[in-house]
Protein backbone atom coordinates (compact mmCIF):
# COMPACT_ATOMS: atom_id res chain seq x y z
CA UNK A 1 0.00 0.00 0.00
CA UNK A 2 1.45 3.57 -0.71
CA UNK A 3 0.51 6.40 1.64
CA UNK A 4 1.20 9.90 1.34
CA UNK A 5 0.61 13.20 2.92
CA UNK A 6 1.04 16.94 3.66
CA UNK A 7 1.98 16.07 7.16
CA UNK A 8 4.53 13.28 8.20
CA UNK A 9 2.74 12.33 10.71
CA UNK A 10 -0.77 12.00 9.48
CA UNK A 11 -0.60 9.59 6.25
CA UNK A 12 -3.23 7.95 4.33
CA UNK A 13 -3.22 5.29 1.74
CA UNK A 14 -3.19 6.54 -2.28
CA UNK A 15 -3.06 2.97 -3.68
CA UNK A 16 -2.69 -0.38 -3.48
CA UNK A 17 0.26 -2.34 -5.53
CA UNK A 18 1.79 -5.26 -6.34
CA UNK A 19 5.49 -5.13 -6.31
CA UNK A 20 7.62 -6.35 -8.66
CA UNK A 21 10.81 -8.15 -8.00
CA UNK A 22 13.04 -11.81 -8.79
CA UNK A 23 12.12 -13.49 -5.83
CA UNK A 24 15.01 -12.69 -3.68
CA UNK A 25 13.60 -10.74 -1.46
CA UNK A 26 14.33 -7.33 -3.41
CA UNK A 27 11.16 -5.77 -4.90
CA UNK A 28 10.41 -2.42 -6.81
CA UNK A 29 7.34 -0.27 -6.50
CA UNK A 30 6.36 2.39 -9.49
CA UNK A 31 3.40 4.50 -9.14
CA UNK A 32 2.72 8.20 -10.30
CA UNK A 33 -0.05 10.58 -7.95
CA UNK A 34 -0.98 12.33 -10.48
CA UNK A 35 -3.76 14.45 -7.91
CA UNK A 36 -0.59 15.50 -5.31
CA UNK A 37 -1.35 18.68 -4.05
CA UNK A 38 1.18 21.33 -4.65
CA UNK A 39 4.23 22.07 -2.62
CA UNK A 40 5.90 19.17 0.07
CA UNK A 41 4.37 15.44 0.11
CA UNK A 42 5.45 12.87 1.88
CA UNK A 43 5.11 9.61 1.03
CA UNK A 44 5.71 5.63 2.14
CA UNK A 45 4.95 2.23 2.06
CA UNK A 46 2.79 0.03 4.32
CA UNK A 47 3.80 -3.74 3.55
CA UNK A 48 2.23 -6.75 4.85
CA UNK A 49 5.68 -9.31 5.58
CA UNK A 50 5.58 -13.11 5.07
CA UNK A 51 4.45 -13.57 8.48
CA UNK A 52 1.23 -10.86 8.51
CA UNK A 53 3.05 -8.32 10.25
CA UNK A 54 2.77 -4.79 8.88
CA UNK A 55 6.01 -3.24 8.27
CA UNK A 56 7.12 0.30 6.74
CA UNK A 57 9.43 1.69 4.42
CA UNK A 58 11.47 5.34 5.51
CA UNK A 59 9.32 7.99 4.74
CA UNK A 60 10.35 10.14 1.69
CA UNK A 61 9.24 13.80 1.34
CA UNK A 62 8.58 15.11 -2.18
CA UNK A 63 8.51 18.82 -3.61
CA UNK A 64 5.60 19.02 -6.09
CA UNK A 65 5.40 22.03 -8.87
CA UNK A 66 6.95 23.93 -11.41
CA UNK A 67 8.94 26.60 -11.53
CA UNK A 68 6.10 29.19 -11.29
CA UNK A 69 4.72 27.38 -7.95
CA UNK A 70 5.83 29.70 -5.45
CA UNK A 71 4.65 28.06 -1.46
CA UNK A 72 4.81 30.12 1.95
CA UNK A 73 4.40 28.66 4.81
CA UNK A 74 3.57 28.01 8.21
CA UNK A 75 0.99 30.87 8.58
CA UNK A 76 0.42 31.55 11.14
CA UNK A 77 4.16 31.68 11.79
CA UNK A 78 6.39 31.16 14.93
CA UNK A 79 9.94 30.44 14.65
CA UNK A 80 10.43 30.54 10.90
CA UNK A 81 8.72 31.03 7.86
CA UNK A 82 9.56 28.96 4.39
CA UNK A 83 9.40 29.96 1.32
CA UNK A 84 9.80 27.31 -1.12
CA UNK A 85 9.31 27.50 -5.45
CA UNK A 86 9.78 24.69 -8.09
CA UNK A 87 12.85 26.78 -10.06
CA UNK A 88 16.65 25.48 -8.71
CA UNK A 89 17.29 27.47 -11.54
CA UNK A 90 17.22 31.31 -11.34
CA UNK A 91 17.19 33.79 -8.29
CA UNK A 92 14.27 35.51 -6.93
CA UNK A 93 14.06 38.15 -3.85
CA UNK A 94 12.20 38.28 -0.72
CA UNK A 95 10.96 40.83 2.00
CA UNK A 96 9.75 40.68 5.25
CA UNK A 97 7.34 43.64 5.48
CA UNK A 98 6.28 44.48 9.26
CA UNK A 99 2.63 46.35 9.88
CA UNK A 100 3.66 49.38 9.74
CA UNK A 101 5.61 48.68 6.04
CA UNK A 102 9.14 48.57 7.53
CA UNK A 103 11.49 46.08 5.33
CA UNK A 104 12.53 43.72 7.99
CA UNK A 105 14.80 41.47 6.17
CA UNK A 106 15.58 41.48 2.12
CA UNK A 107 17.02 38.53 1.21
CA UNK A 108 18.10 36.95 -2.54
CA UNK A 109 18.04 32.94 -3.28
CA UNK A 110 17.57 30.06 -5.22
CA UNK A 111 14.62 27.58 -4.71
CA UNK A 112 13.97 27.73 -1.16
CA UNK A 113 14.59 30.25 1.52
CA UNK A 114 13.94 29.70 5.87
CA UNK A 115 13.51 33.06 7.42
CA UNK A 116 14.20 32.88 10.92
CA UNK A 117 11.49 34.78 13.27
CA UNK A 118 11.75 33.88 16.59
CA UNK A 119 12.46 37.23 18.03
CA UNK A 120 9.66 39.17 16.28
CA UNK A 121 6.98 40.18 18.64
CA UNK A 122 3.19 38.89 17.08
CA UNK A 123 1.50 40.26 15.25
CA UNK A 124 0.61 41.47 11.28
CA UNK A 125 3.58 40.92 8.75
CA UNK A 126 4.08 40.58 4.86
CA UNK A 127 6.57 38.45 2.29
CA UNK A 128 6.56 40.23 -0.32
CA UNK A 129 7.71 38.04 -3.44
CA UNK A 130 9.52 38.99 -6.53
CA UNK A 131 11.09 37.07 -9.74
CA UNK A 132 11.64 39.05 -12.95
CA UNK A 133 7.75 39.93 -13.85
CA UNK A 134 6.33 37.71 -11.14
CA UNK A 135 5.61 39.50 -7.66
CA UNK A 136 3.23 38.66 -5.05
CA UNK A 137 2.72 39.86 -1.00
CA UNK A 138 1.19 37.48 0.77
CA UNK A 139 -0.21 38.19 4.36
CA UNK A 140 1.66 36.29 7.59
CA UNK A 141 0.35 36.65 11.20
CA UNK A 142 3.30 35.83 14.34
CA UNK A 143 2.16 33.49 17.10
Amino acid sequence: MIESGQDSTKLSAIATQLPTGNGAGLFAYTYQHTTAPLGYNFYRLRVKDGNGNIVYSPTYKVFVGDAATVIVYPNPFTNEIRIVTGDLTNSWQVELIDALGRVLVSKTAIGSLNIPAGTLPPGMYFIRYKKGDQQFTQKMQKQ
